[in-house]
Parts: C-alpha cells; sequence; structure tokens
C-alpha cells in the first residue's frame, strides 16, 4: 500500500523488515523520539554538548518558542518585497544575486535553487560561490557587472575561513569597478557584531537565531538569495510546505504513522541488516544536489561515534551516496546490484507533469520503479547457461530494499515539504540512538591545524612535512 503524508508518498513494499518489529518500535521506541522532538519545540536545550536548543521550525512559522525568529522572517521578507518594489536606495539596477557561505549556507541554498528553478521564473541571475579555491570565485562573476551586483555573505560567526578570503576577493572586485564593497554587500549571520566591525552597513545585516544551524537553515534568513531569486510568495509557499510536515512530526496523526515508519527503515536497515551506507537516487534532474544536500545532512549531525553522556554507541548515522537517475544507473548502481554489502536506496520520484514532455517524463518514473524493482528482486534466470548450470557473473542475488519517495509537484510547497520531512528524520535518528544530532566537532580539527600550519611553515621540523611543504613551494 502507499502511503502519503502531505504532498509526500511512500512505498515500503520493498521493505526487508518485519511489521511485527514495527509495531515493537511503536511501543517501545517511538515515545524516546517524540519526547525528544517534544523538548526541542518547547525550546529544551536539546543541543546538549553546546548548551542550545535547535529552532530551524520555528523559521516555518507555526511554533513560537523562539519568538526572536518569527521576526528574523519577518524583517528579511520585507526586505525582499521592498526590494522587488524598487523601493531600495543603492539597489535599484540590481540585476544579479551571489550568495556566498559554505556548508549548510550553500549546499542547502544552491540544492533548492536549481529545484525551484524548473517551477519558477528567476527574478535575478543568481549565483552561488562557496570553495576557497579562487575558481569558484572566477566562476561566480564571470560575465557579471559588479555594479549591477549584490552580494550576500552568509557566516554563523564570520570567523569561517572560505567565506572571508572570499569577502576579500569580492571586496577588490568591487574597488576595482569603484564601487564601495559595502554599498551592494548583505550579511546573514548569528554575530551581527562581528559583521558591523567588518564594515557591513546595519540595514543590510540580517539575523538568524543562534540555535539554528547551518545544516538545518535553508527556510531560516540563510535562505534569503531563495526569496530574492524567486520572491516572497515563493518563499512563504516553501515555508508553509515545511510546516506542513512540523505539523505531521509534532502532532500525533494517522500520517505521523508514516513518518515513523520511514524511520524505522533506517533504524532496521542499519541495525538488522548492518547496512552502513544509503543511496539516495532523486529521478529528477532538478534535484541533482539533492544528495550532496542530504549527505552534509545526516553525516555531518549522525556522523557519531558517542552518545549524549559521551558514551560508545553502538549504531550511529549512515554513510550518504547519491547520482541522479538515470544517470546513476550507469555508474556506481552495479555495486547496489551485484556488490557484496546491501546498499538500502531511497527513490525520490516526481509525479510526471501533464505537459509536452509527460511521455519521457513517464519513462523517467518507470526508470526508477524498474531499478527499486530490479534490487528487490534480482535475476537468476537470465544467469542459467545452455548447460543448466549457473553463470555466477550473471546472477543478480535481488533482496535489496529501497524506498520510493513520491513528490507530488516541484512547487515550492513540495519542496518545503520534503526538506523538513528529511530533517525531522535526521532528528529523529539521533533521538532514537540518543547522539546529538546538532553540534559538529569534527569539523573544526582540520580547520584548526590548518591555521597552525599557516602560522609555522617556516618553523616545521617533521621532515615528512617539509618535504611536502617543499613539492607544493607552500
Amino acid at each position: 500500500m502507499i502511503e502519503r503524508a502531505g504532498s509526500i508518498f511512500l512505498d515500503f513494499s520493498r521493505s526487508r523488515l518485519l511489521d511485527t518489529d514495527f509495531n515493537d518500535f511503536l511501543d517501545n521506541d517511538k515515545p524516546r523520539v517524540a519526547s525528544f522532538i517534544d523538548r526541542m519545540v518547547n525550546g529544551d536545550l536539546v543541543n546538549n554538548t553546546e548548551r542550545r536548543g535547535a529552532a530551524h521550525f520555528a523559521t516555518r512559522g507555526i511554533y513560537s518558542s523562539y519568538e526572536n525568529v518569527s521576526n528574523q522572517m519577518k524583517e528579511i521578507l520585507s526586505f525582499v518585497d521592498i526590494f522587488h518594489q524598487g523601493g531600495i536606495i543603492g539597489f535599484k539596477e540590481i540585476r544579479n544575486v551571489i550568495n556566498v557561505g559554505i556548508g549548510g549556507s550553500y549546499l542547502g541554498p544552491e540544492m533548492l535553487h536549481r529545484a525551484l528553478s524548473v517551477s519558477y521564473p528567476n527574478l535575478l541571475v543568481t549565483r552561488f560561490v562557496s570553495n576557497l579555491d579562487p575558481v569558484s570565485f572566477q566562476r561566480g562573476t564571470s560575465d557579471l557587472r559588479p555594479e549591477e551586483t549584490l552580494v550576500i555573505f552568509c557566516s554563523k560567526t564570520f570567523t569561517t575561513m572560505e567565506t572571508l578570503v572570499n569577502l576579500e576577493l569580492f571586496t577588490d572586485w568591487f574597488n576595482s569597478a569603484g564601487i564601495s564593497p559595502f554599498e551592494h554587500s548583505i550579511a546573514v549571520t548569528s554575530n551581527p557584531n562581528a559583521a558591523a566591525e567588518i564594515g557591513f552597513k546595519s540595514t543590510n545585516i540580517f539575523e538568524f537565531d543562534v540555535n539554528i544551524g547551518g545544516r538545518f537553515s535553508v527556510t531560516s534568513s540563510v535562505g534569503l538569495v531563495i526569496a530574492l531569486s524567486f520572491g516572497v510568495k515563493v518563499f512563504k509557499d516553501l515555508l508553509n510546505g515545511g510546516a506542513l510536515i512540523d505539523s505531521i512530526v509534532f502532532e500525533d496523526s494517522t500520517e505521523t504513522k508514516i513518518f515513523y515508519r520511514h524511520l524505522f527503515e533506517f533504524l532496521g536497515n542499519r541495525k538488522v541488516l548492518k547496512s552502513n551506507t544509503v543511496a539516495v537516487l532523486p529521478y529528477c534532474d532538478a534535484l541533482d544536489r539533492f544528495p550532496a544536500y542530504l549527505q552534509q545532512l545526516f553525516m555531518e549531525s549522525l556522523g557519531k561515534s558517542v552518545d549524549t553522556h559521551g558514551d560508545s554507541v553502538g549504531n550511529a548515522g549512515p554513510v550518504i551516496i547519491g547520482e541522479v537517475g538515470t544517470s546513476a544507473q550507469h555508474s556506481f548502481m552495479q555495486y547496489l546490484h551485484q556488490g557484496i554489502e546491501t546498499i538500502p536506496a531511497e527513490f525520490i520520484v516526481i509525479k510526471p507533469p501533464k505537459d509536452k514532455y509527460y511521455s519521457i517524463y513517464r519513462q523517467l518514473a518507470l526508470n526508477a520503479i524498474a531499478q527499486a524493482n530490479a534490487l528487490s528482486d534480482g535475476d537468476r534466470d537470465s544467469a542459467i547457461r545452455p548447460d543448466g548450470l549457473l553463470d555466477g557473473h550473471r546472477v543478480i542475488p535481488g533482496n535489496r530494499p529501497s524506498t520510493l519517495v513520491i513528490l507530488e509537484d516541484l512547487s515550492a510547497n513540495s519542496l518545503g515539504q520534503l526538506i523538513a520531512w528529511y530533517e525531522n528524520l535526521v532528528i529523529a535518528l539521533g533521538a532514537a540512538w540518543n547522539i546529538n544530532p546538532f553540534d559538529q566537532f569534527g569539523v573544526e580539527l582540520g580547520k584548526r591545524l590548518a591555521r597552525e600550519l599557516d602560522g609555522s611553515t617556516d618553523k616545521i621540523t617533521d621532515p615528512n612535512l617539509r618535504s611536502l611543504f617543499d613539492v607544493l613551494e607552500i
């Protein structure tokens, strides 16, 4: 049976887990997950290691634990509305917008922009600059005129090296055109004082709550680039879609059980099947960046080896791999079909729109269903040779689980639902495993070591490092 929650349809028919185990999960484990979610919604410090809450859901407007968040959202929506009416002095000739940020300040907005561009016209030419590599800056600014360009710098603390280096590059870019950089720049941050010290005008600083983690921030002020690109109505539709799913997850209903069934698939595949990897396969080119977005959401949130008490855990989050279908069928899906590991798959399919390309969209959907069936059913008959023996090279073992996630359309509302669905899944997984899905201390070590190396290259005594520096000529 196909289950439906909002605009999301789910097909669990290829699961390898038992319904009796799901019922046990609902009786024994769901209460702990639901309790964690209740605490989060009530504003408790669910991010125990950093003594913070988790406020991302408040950007969607239906829960008031964080009243300041609703004010922050009103500010950016008002700014966008006035901007598109030509009422903001200094921005009347803006035709381009560039979003500068890394991690959640980049992956979410870029993914969402690519998805929405299929259904909505871009009101501005929109680019994204993320990497420390100057090529990212060069690609982002190529063929754009500084005097027609607005740059949004998204940084939670304004201490991130990648964003600060790109800020210097954009400062030179504007200066070379005789333009004051901060006349054409906006800061989106949880640290407005740092942004002001750098030089951003107070009217061009938009705040997002410190309790909103970067990977959960696309529906916050970090989504300003989306609102500018497509307008206030589209952005509000996105928020409303997320709010619908939040209400389903937070308030116990018939549809809530569907969410917990999806959660059970992730938990059971990890525990029972020992599956450490999940393949995310959107059969939709508009969602080509969705696997990368989920990669950060899952792996930065759940890539932990200790629980909330600091004790070792037996289960934690999966490795996320992915690629858009049908391209994936011609690359790594060979491993899913005949590799020695069982890798569950999430097939994401959009209902074929009834337009002139309907027959092609239909083929795309059929390919997704066929791949899911092939993983589940396998094929031994085709491997029988004329002499009656089995040709092992041609055996497709089957019995490999997948979930079909079907989206009604590519509207902003539906995409908001998809984002909120997976955000809530990740948080629920953290609650089920008793790990903190909101911190990311593992991200910091390499960045700190890079700073230390930069300050001591002339003092390096380690022969291997010295040799490496010599080869690189740094």
